[in-house]
């Protein structure tokens, strides 16, 4: 990229340009060595001074913590006494009682914490007199180690003693736990337990150091393949006779050197083991398949230190780990240090299979810990501070580097005797740090390793912006933010070389975004001014830097005018100048759009417009004004036709009718004389058929007067409720053109085969006249339908049988007729076509909600938000209104397939969350049902109903 002027610049931007300076050893002394910046990242152990910070995509002084020191009266967490401990899907939290004999539950609702396991049992009320039934003694109570939560809410906890055994709780069904004794030949201490991502377990015995892999069933029996169904015996009996096959049960020896300490599962699969080592650092180690792949040294956080070298006896072995994947994209495994005043992050990442455990610099200060094992949770690790669970909060005290030194790759201005114009950077300085700029250049490699580097001026903030002609970068001069630059001071030679030295309180550091350095310098001494002006070398100097101050002001002026081209750019122009384009289209934008969405809009506007008032057009400005995720295909106009049952729905009446009785199609196309399957009457049954069901009817209904049918409803209120269930039933709909008529014209109303005689043929058009509005627009449909049938009126006066003149004439029927043809075009105007008119021209718009548990107020905003958008995008004869759905089918409201789906409904378990007393509302959640699904009950099938404490 070029300016005004054809200067350019050398742009370094993003981590991988980073990678490629140099970074000084040591900041102060720069005789001595220099190394990669990229390799001083990847080494884990290294100290160095400048980091790169991925959040804000800058590079920043290495980031520092304090290390909180442990006070002489600190009690240390006893390793042997540390307590499991684990939580459910419902948010409660189990732990391991402090003697180790019974489990406490803590209840996500109230937070109280309560006895969950043996329960409490009462006493018996002490009868009247001297004597008293004596209380059996309670068993001895169990040595418990180890939780974790198995699929289909299910909780194991490990029991220490003899060879070892399992307590299977079902925590939806409650009750006692399935006591699961340890049938391998090799006798197991449990110590701690991990579920892996299949829903097994791991778990670690530290005496033995082994970790022990079972799958969801404990691995202890498997049941065996079914046999072969036989006709002659029922499938359960058959189930009950399965064979179980032996255990396969794994099992993976540990580093002999170090002692196991915890352990937990990784979503491969594999497991990584806190381990000791005496009077040394701990470390991470990573089994695969039960092999060693790699190990962290837990020495590296070390580096973090500000005073590492005032803290000798700084020594991490840890106490307890837990996986941290509250951001999934970069896990975590959060140490917790031997004295239990604080706990280690470290970042886990993955680069060609091989993971590596890198120390952040973050302070996680424990207090009153009370040695209890850590809990991993959707909001992140938990910890218990005398009985209470708290979240592990960063403390917000960042330390950084005092100093930092970094040298840019060299550069090369290609042309011999290049002055070099200007540094620029997007970044920060806060108050309390400073950014130093030292530069040298020559036209010879060698002659440029002899030059010494000069000092150049403080870096200044630009107030205007940046020098980019109209970028947007933001500027903030109280917290230093913004565009830097700095005019480089006779700075000549073809080669040159950066350096830049970051320094800072160690409480706030610079962060550089972007550098740019520009050449060559446009003159405007050489440009503009004669020759005399330029005899003398050290006025000619002066005047060349005096003269390019203003050149920086007026090349910006000039970049704005020649890019001017970028205001009319969606993608470049600044913000505000979008509500001026959207003038340009009409556009008016919504206050509530954010900048990303009204470029959006900008840009894909002829589509929106070309498509203004259509289904799809309504659906796609509801989408631009409600939808949190628009992507580019959805602009894509017009859009195949979409089985999408989520999201915003746009469901047009007409299309969600239900199909007449009489026909078997759904268009004028399709209407044959197939029989009808829901014992309705059809066309092809005829007039006679079609009274005798009347008749019938009355009769099964006990009237007593019995008239003919007739498209007008009779006058007695009973006969015209009968008359219009009929209609519903026989027709699915309900004529209603006659009766309109008939109340238009008013009394002594001829029959309407009797029109066509000359008497009436005058009252007739009198009458059609003096129709109102509404009746006499569906009166006009129908004889509009019967010219578009028949084309001529000679065809129809054949078919029916009459003399009409024209079809302007013709009245609908107040009897059924008996020619075929006038009865098929009476049922098909009555019942088909008159049905989806009613409903033409009108639509819903169904917005999802989460239902009972959505927040009222907030739908009502958004429901407002739609209507205003829906009433601006529609045309101005159709008429909407907006409703919620969370249901995924919707008889008469949706179509199937297209609109909605057959699935599971609004009442499913699915949709509503676990029911947590004192925080949960009745009919907005759900609880465990008494009859447990199959999958629940497997255990018992596989281990028998053995149910014991």
């Amino acid at each position: 990229m070029v300016d005004a002027n054809q200067s350019r610049f050398s742009l370094f931007l993003g981590e991988g340009d980073w990678r490629r300076f140099r970074v000084a050893s040591d900041p102060l002394d720069l005789s001595r060595k220099w190394t990669n910046l990229g390799e001083d990242w990847d080494d884990l152990s290294s100290s160095g001074t400048v980091s790169w910070n991925p959040a804000s995509g800058s590079l920043i002084l290495a980031p520092r913590t304090q290390g909180f020191r442990s006070s002489p009266h600190d009690a240390f967490p006893v390793l042997d006494r540390r307590r499991a401990a684990t939580m459910d899907r419902s948010g409660n939290i189990y732990r391991i009682s402090t003697a180790g004999d019974s489990i406490l539950v803590t209840n996500s609702g109230d937070g109280t914490e309560t006895p969950f396991w043996p329960v409490p049992d009462a006493a018996p009320p002490s009868p009247k007199g001297s004597f008293s039934p004596l209380r059996p003694n309670s068993a001895e109570p169990l040595s418990l180690a180890g939780l974790a939560i198995l699929p289909g809410h299910r909780m194991v906890v490990g029991v220490r003693g003899g060879k070892g055994s399992f307590l299977v709780f079902d925590l939806a069904a409650g009750g006692a736990p399935l006591r699961i004794e340890w049938k391998h030949p090799t006798a197991i201490s449990v110590w701690d337990i991990s579920t892996d991502p299949w829903g097994g377990i791991a778990v670690l015995d530290r005496e033995a150091k082994t970790i022990w892999r079972l799958d969801r069933t404990l691995d202890m029996y498997r049941p065996g393949p079914t046999p072969q169904e036989s006709p002659f015996e029922p499938f359960d009996k058959i189930r009950r006779r399965a064979t179980s096959s032996p255990s396969r049960t794994l099992s993976w020896k540990l580093s002999s050197s170090h002692r196991p300490v915890s352990v937990e599962c990784l979503p491969d699969g594999s497991c990584l083991v806190l381990e000791h080592d005496d009077d040394r650092f701990g470390r991470l180690a990573r089994y695969v398949d039960g092999a060693l792949r790699e190990t962290f040294d837990l020495q590296e956080s070390e580096g973090l230190l500000v005073s590492r070298d005032k803290r000798p006896d700084f020594r991490l072995q840890g106490h307890d780990i837990v996986l941290d994947t509250t951001i999934p994209e970069r896990p975590s495994v959060v140490v917790v240090s031997e004295e239990g005043n604080q706990a280690w992050r470290f970042s886990l990442e993955l680069e060609k299979g091989a993971l590596k455990a890198r120390p952040l610099a973050q302070e996680l200060p424990l207090r009153r810990y009370d040695g209890t094992a850590l809990v991993a949770t959707p909001a992140g690790p938990f910890y218990c501070s005398d009985g209470i669970w708290v979240p592990l909060v960063e403390l917000r005290r960042r330390r950084y580097s005092a100093q930092g030194c970094i040298q840019a790759p060299r550069l090369d201005g290609r042309i011999p005797g290049t002055t070099w114009h200007r540094v620029v950077f997007d970044g920060q300085i806060p108050p309390g740090a400073s950014v130093t700029v030292s530069v040298r250049a020559a036209d010879t490699l060698d002659e440029l390793d002899r030059q010494a580097f000069h000092v150049q001026p403080a870096p200044v903030l630009r107030r205007s912006g940046s020098e980019i002609a109209w970028s947007r970068m933001p500027t903030d001069p109280d917290a230093g933010t913004g565009t830097w630059e700095l005019l480089l001071q006779s700075i000549k030679g073809r080669h040159l070389d950066v350096r830049i030295a970051m320094a800072c309180d160690e409480m706030r550091t610079p962060a550089i975004h972007s550098l740019r350095i520009w050449n060559p310098r446009f003159s405007y001494l050489d440009a503009y001014l004669p020759s005399i002006y330029r005899e003398d070398e050290t006025s000619r100097d002066f005047l060349e830097r005096f003269l390019a101050n203003f050149e920086g002001l007026f090349t910006s002026l000039e970049d704005r005018i020649v890019h001017s081209n970028g205001l009319y750019d969606v993608r470049t122009a600044p913000a505000a100048t979008l509500d001026w384009l959207a003038g340009w289209l009409g556009l008016v934008f919504d206050p509530s759009m954010g900048e990303a969405r009204r470029r959006q809009l900008l840009h894909h506007a002829p589509s929106l417009f070309a498509y203004r008032g259509t289904p799809q057009g309504i659906l796609l400005g509801l989408r631009i004004g409600l939808s949190e995720n628009l992507c580019e295909q959805d602009f894509e106009l017009p859009l195949p036709s979409s089985r999408q049952v989520f999201g915003l729905r746009l469901v047009e009446h007409c299309t969600t009718r239900g199909r007449s009785p009489a026909f078997s199609g759904q268009t004028m196309a399709d209407l044959t004389y197939a029989e009808a399957t829901d014992g309705a009457w059809n066309i092809g049954m005829g007039r006679v058929n079609l009274m005798d069901r009347w008749r019938a009817f009355l009769a099964s209904s006990k009237v007593a007067s019995r008239p003919e049918f007739t498209p007008v409803p009779p006058r007695d209120p009973v006969l015209l409720a009968l008359w219009t269930g009929f209609c519903q039933h026989q027709f699915g709909a309900v004529p209603t053109l006659s009766a309109s008529i008939r109340e238009a014209w008013g009394n002594d109303v001829p029959a309407f085969e009797t029109l066509v005689k000359t008497e009436y043929v005058k009252e007739w058009k009198e009458v059609r006249a003096m129709l109102p509005g509404g009746v006499a627009h569906r009166l006009s449909r129908w004889q509009g339908y019967l010219r578009r049938r028949w084309g001529r009126i000679e065809k129809l006066r054949e078919a029916w049988g009459a003399s009409w003149e024209d079809f302007d004439s013709i009245p609908p029927f107040d009897v059924v007729p008996e020619a075929t043809e006038a009865l098929r075009d009476w049922a098909a105007f009555e019942t088909f076509l008159e049905p989806v008119q009613n409903l033409s021209h009108r639509f819903r718009v169904l917005i999802p909600t989460t239902g009972p548990l959505d927040d009222r107020h907030d739908f009502e905003r958004k429901r407002d938000h739609a209507k205003r958008i829906v009433s601006l995008e529609k045309p101005a004869h159709t008429s909407f209104d907006v409703q919620p759905y969370w249901a995924l089918f919707r008889v008469g409201q949706a179509r199937l397939g297209i609109d909605s789906s057959l699935d599971e409904g609004s009442r499913s378990d699915k949709f509503a969350p676990w029911l947590r007393i004192g925080s949960s509302q009745v009919g907005a959640t759900r609880i465990f049902p008494g009859n447990l699904p199959e999958d629940r009950i497997r255990l018992e099938h596989a281990f028998g109903k053995n149910r014991g404490g």
